[in-house]
């Protein structure tokens, strides 16, 4: 059979979700799957996302490969990310030929889209794919290990205490509204915590069976996420940090969020913290990404947190 690298469409969408989830049933051996429309660009909470995908005679998917553009929010700047994600090849065409066919393909899309920066990131236990991406090749990109890295899933919510109060305004950044929340305790600014919330932002979990990620019972039930960044504590008091968090959590569950996700380095000195309260920890390598032998910008002022 011929296999033919092209970029998808909409028209393409249906089974590009029937092969994302057929590999991540093969990579985790999960029946709990995470369904999203490539080309609900709301959805993925991006500016754009553009995929490209290896096309059998058949018409079906054999490999895929998406770049997802964001807009970065940070305290003294602000640009575009690109993330490379759901890089994909069926066992069948799994060979060095044609993972980097995908590459130079995706080449262009990354040329084309003038972010700041490229980034993605690997499952700490996928260490096979991690060896085969961060290998030295003529024509691949380059990756430079940026930090190990944690994202938190907490469950909402509600938590009230008349010591605690807080403002919240709106920032929009390259269409994307986050909402900036400052929490007071006693009075005095205690903490500054950035949300992302997108209008329909919402990922959507297929749950075949009891996880410890979801409410056991759940069936097919969909639920909204919404996206922390990391948080600027003005104090050291653990308990009042720790109450921050219960509140944040509360303030997402008020905005109709079933599941607040936030992501940090693994030596950050917040890990402890939310190493305690989080309900599953899922852990993985952070890599700036890179094309030629140009010098990797400096992205030390960019928050990744909502990677």
């Amino acid at each position: 059979m011929k296999y033919t690298f092209r970029e998808a469409t909409q028209d393409d969408d249906e089974e590009l979700t029937r092969f994302y989830n057929q590999m991540q049933r093969e990579k985790t051996g999960r029946s709990l799957l995470l369904r999203r429309s490539f080309f609900d660009v709301e959805s993925l909470g991006a500016d754009s996302c553009r995929v490209t995908a290896l096309f059998g005679e058949d018409q079906k998917v054999y490999g895929i490969g998406s770049c997802v553009v964001r807009g970065n929010f940070s305290q003294t700047t602000q640009g575009k990310i690109g993330y490379l994600s759901s890089l994909f090849l069926d066992k069948s065409v799994r060979n060095k030929t044609y993972f980097k066919e995908g590459f130079q393909h995706m080449k262009g899309m990354v040329q084309e889209s003038h972010c700041d920066f490229w980034m993605t990131s690997i499952m700490a236990e996928n260490d096979k794919f991690e060896r085969v991406l961060t290998r030295p090749r003529p024509g691949m990109p380059q990756y430079r290990k940026i930090s190990e890295y944690k994202t938190y899933i907490f469950v909402g919510d509600f938590v009230c205490s008349s010591n605690y109060t807080f403002e919240s305004e709106k920032i929009i950044l390259s269409d994307v509204l986050y909402h900036k929340v400052s929490i007071f305790c006693g009075g005095n600014l205690v903490c500054v915590w950035v949300i992302l919330e997108k209008e329909n932002f919402q990922d959507q979990f297929y749950c075949l069976g009891r996880t410890r990620l979801l409410q056991k019972g759940i069936l097919r039930k969909r639920i909204k996420i919404m996206y922390g960044a990391r948080p600027e504590f003005l104090t050291e008091n653990k308990e009042v940090q720790a109450f921050c968090l219960r509140f944040i959590r509360s303030y997402v569950l008020a905005q109709g969020a079933y599941v607040f996700v936030v992501g940090l380095p693994e030596d950050d000195e917040l890990a402890n913290l939310f190493n305690e309260k989080a309900r599953k920890v899922l852990r993985s390598n952070l890599y700036q990404v890179h094309w030629g032998d140009e010098k990797p910008q400096d992205i030390s002022d960019f928050n990744v947190s909502f990677l």
